[in-house]
């Protein structure tokens, strides 16, 4: 793991590393970690497929396209605790696929009362909260400097390129006071500095009443690429900025 955070300072919320230990085994990621009270869960389209999967203990997305080379749209779940302050998210995650290649995943917090705003109860990029990607087009890491009103305005304080195969470490900082809702992202490429993504981004849909889920989408349309998640860790109300998050 590469994350610390002194018990004065921070509660761990929840945390992942796909392990046997945790009771993680090969196979769909939905409804595991086995036995748990609190797993993950379908969004929609995340089972009988092999988008979200554990494989040798890690989180392994890929993405898929129909007869027509077509994306297929798929979310994944994990129900948190309702955080209504300032807490932390931090994992790593990395391409992989051919240089020349793409891929369009998100990472986001969100609540889960807005996934009826569309009218049927799924989740969708417009209902989200914090949100970060690896960018399809571009080939770069972004995020949503929202509006709260779901429109789309994703921005980055430079271009981070990810198509290499590089290892990411991120965290955001996420302040969901109903009267604030605004998050900082920050990566550190393997061997490299941290870099500060975004700078009091605001959330893409209002959350008045909190964020209460991981939500992960796969999107794209390069056939077989792939992103490895893992570490996930989220802890709060300390402000992150004093944790050594990489030990």
């Amino acid at each position: 793991m590469f994350f610390v955070a002194p018990a004065s300072q921070a509660q761990l919320i929840f945390s992942a590393d796909f392990s046997a230990a945790q009771g993680y085994t090969d196979g769909q990621l939905v409804g595991q970690p086995a036995g748990a009270a609190t797993v993950w869960m379908e969004g929609m389209d995340a089972v009988d497929n092999p988008a979200f999967m554990v494989v040798n203990e890690q989180f392994v997305i890929t993405q898929e396209v129909d007869a027509t080379g077509a994306s297929i749209y798929r979310w994944i779940l994990y129900p948190l605790p309702v955080q209504t302050g300032k807490f932390t998210t931090a994992f790593e995650w990395q391409y992989v696929g051919p240089t020349d290649g793409s891929i369009d995943v998100g990472f986001c917090l969100s609540s889960t009362e807005n996934f009826d705003r569309n009218g049927n109860g799924l989740p969708d990029f417009n209902e989200q909260g914090v949100m970060c990607r690896f960018q399809q087009g571009g080939r770069v890491i972004d995020a949503c400097n929202g509006q709260w009103d779901g429109s789309s305005h994703y921005e980055r304080s430079q271009d981070i390129l990810y198509a290499d195969g590089t290892k990411f470490f991120m965290r955001y900082e996420i302040d969901a006071d109903p009267q604030v809702q605004t998050f900082d992202v920050f990566v550190r490429p393997e061997g490299q500095s941290e870099i500060q993504l975004a700078d009091t981004f605001g959330f893409r849909q209002d959350c008045p009443n909190g964020l209460d889920v991981i939500a992960i989408w796969v999107d794209g349309n390069f056939p077989n690429s792939q992103v490895i998640i893992d570490n996930i860790v989220v802890a709060g109300p300390a402000p992150v900025a004093d944790w050594p998050m990489y030990e």
